[in-house]
This record gives structure tokens, sequence and C-alpha cells, in this order.
């Protein structure tokens, strides 16, 4: 369980791996990912969890992703890196996502949680789904994830400009797992510069195996 739980974790708090640039045309903005080859993407997150019996936690995981190539139609081949942690050793992945940060296939990597932004332009309050599975490769079980995202306004922290993104995440099918939060996406090239989710989930104690909440705070900081 507790590799489940933190892939999960990885996998939902991340958000666009891709370069990109929000452009606004009168009351829509619209995102068009650019990828460029050999681009490469540091992401850290870190996790604090307070279990209900047993105490808080604290993890921190580094990952990277880089473009190896782009392709005619904008889609592009990138590469994830996810380290050791959980008990689970480090793998590299490779996934094909669209001009829009979809994965293709449905279905992401570890350490990607690719944030896919719908394909039209949309207005300050709409809302738009974001479905995936996650997937561990290797030929690790699939795991459904619901995701419903709104364009909330636009900021400027520390002297970026950012769309901010509010999400709402459901991972049920295996474990029940839900949670909420916001992602601060930057104008000039459509990167995550912050998230954080807030996440409850029913799992069971690993040395009384009886259902036990936790509460975690994922934040994900993309500091190039």
């Amino acid at each position: 369980m507790k590799k489940l739980v933190f892939f999960g974790l990885v996998s939902i708090g991340l958000i666009a791996t891709t370069v990109g640039q929000i452009t606004q045309n009168g009351s829509r903005y619209s995102v068009i990912a650019k990828y460029k080859q050999g681009r490469v993407t540091k992401m850290i997150m870190s996790v604090k969890s307070d279990m209900s019996k047993g105490g808080p936690g604290n993890t921190t995981i580094n990952g990277s992703t880089k473009v190896i190539a782009v392709n005619k139609d904008g889609s592009a081949s990138i590469e994830v890196k996810t380290p050791a942690f959980g008990g689970t050793p480090a793998s590299t992945q490779i996934m094909v996502v669209d001009k829009y940060g979809r994965p293709r296939g449905n279905s992401v990597g570890t350490f990607s949680g690719n944030f896919s932004w719908p394909s039209y332009p949309i207005k300050i309050g709409e809302s738009w789904t974001g479905n995936i599975d996650l997937s561990g490769g290797n030929g690790a079980p699939r795991i459904p994830l619901k995701a419903t995202y709104k364009f909330t306004g636009i900021k400027t922290l520390s002297g970026i400009k950012v769309a901010v993104i509010s999400a709402k995440i459901d991972i049920s099918s295996m474990f029940q797992m839900k949670g909420s939060g916001e992602m601060f996406v930057r104008f000039d090239d459509g990167q995550l510069y912050e998230s954080n989710l807030t996440m409850s989930m029913m799992a069971p104690d690993q040395k009384t195996q009886k259902p036990t909440r936790i509460s975690m705070l994922v934040s994900v900081k993309n500091r190039r």
C-alpha cells in the first residue's frame, strides 16, 4: 500500500512538463505547448502526511523530464525519470504527449503528471475534466484518476505572471483517496510554477491492517 500511496501522489502532484505559452484572445485564453528538444525540467515534490494513528511524516522527492523528440504534429516524446522512493526502485519511462499536454494512450508516467489543457480557448471561471490512467510501467496495473480543473484567475507571484487553476482529484478505484488545491502556471512558458494539493485517504494500517485515515499536503515546485 505504501508504494501505491506514493505512486498516486507523485503522479497527481505535478503539472505540465511541457513548454508552451498562455495567450489571450478577447476574454478567452489558450495554451499550445511548444516543446523544445533537449529541454530538461527538474521538479521537487514535498509530501507532509499525518496519520490518525502513527503521527506525521515528511518526504521530499526529486524527479525530472527531458524532451527527447518533437514531432511534426506538435506532439513530443518525453523521458520521465522517477527516483527511488518508498521501497520502489528508480525508473525511466518514455511517454508521448500532444500539443495540449495530453498523454497519448491516456496513460502518464509516474513522475510526469502531465496537466492537460482543453483543446479550445477558455474563459476565467470555466472548468474541464482531465481523466487519465496512472501507470508505473513494467507491467504495473493502471490506476484510473478523475480530475476536474477550473481556470479561476490570474495573479503575479514574485514578479511572475501565472494562471491560477483549481483542481479536484479522485483516485478511489483501489483505495479511497480524494483531494483538492491550486496550481499556478506561468504565462511565459505554460509550465508549473507551484502547486499545492490537500489529499485525504483511507488505507490499511501497516501493522493492524485496520482502515486508517491519512491526510497529506502535496506541494510541487518547478524552479529552473
